[in-house]
C-alpha cells in the first residue's frame, strides 16, 4: 500500500488522505500510546519515542524509497534497518558517557 502511495499519491491525493487516515495516523497513535506507557512505567529513560513516533516508521519508509527510487540495484534489508533503529531507541543510557549533544557540536 505504501508503495502505491509513493508512486501515485501526487496524481491521486485522495489516496494519500485515505492512507493517512486509515493506516499512518492510527499506526503513529498506537506507537505513541505504548511508548508513553513504557516511559511512565520506567522501562525507558525518556519519552522520545512517544513524542516522535515517526522514528519507528522511518526505517520502513527509507527502505521503500531506497528500493524503489534511490538504488533498486542494491537493496538493503528493511528488517535489519528496523532492528537497528530499535536498538538505538531502546539502548540503555551509558552511565559513564561524557558525550553530550553540545560536546558533539563543539
Amino acid at each position: 500500500m505504501a508503495h502505491l502511495i509513493l508512486a501515485e499519491g501526487v496524481k491521486f491525493p485522495f489516496l494519500i488522505e485515505a492512507y493517512r487516515r486509515e493506516v499512518h495516523a492510527p499506526f503513529l497513535a498506537h506507537i505513541r500510546h505504548h511508548a508513553q506507557r513504557v516511559f511512565q512505567r520506567g522501562e525507558v529513560g525518556d519519552d522520545t519515542l512517544a513524542q516522535h513516533p515517526h522514528l519507528l516508521a522511518g526505517p520502513l519508509w527509507i527502505g521503500m524509497i531506497h528500493h524503489g527510487i534511490l538504488d533498486p540495484e542494491h537493496p538493503i534489508d528493511g528488517g535489519t534497518l528496523c532492528e537497528s533503529q530499535l536498538r538505538m531507541l531502546f539502548r540503555p543510557p551509558c552511565e559513564s558517557s561524557s558525550v553530550t549533544v553540545s560536546s558533539v557540536h563543539s
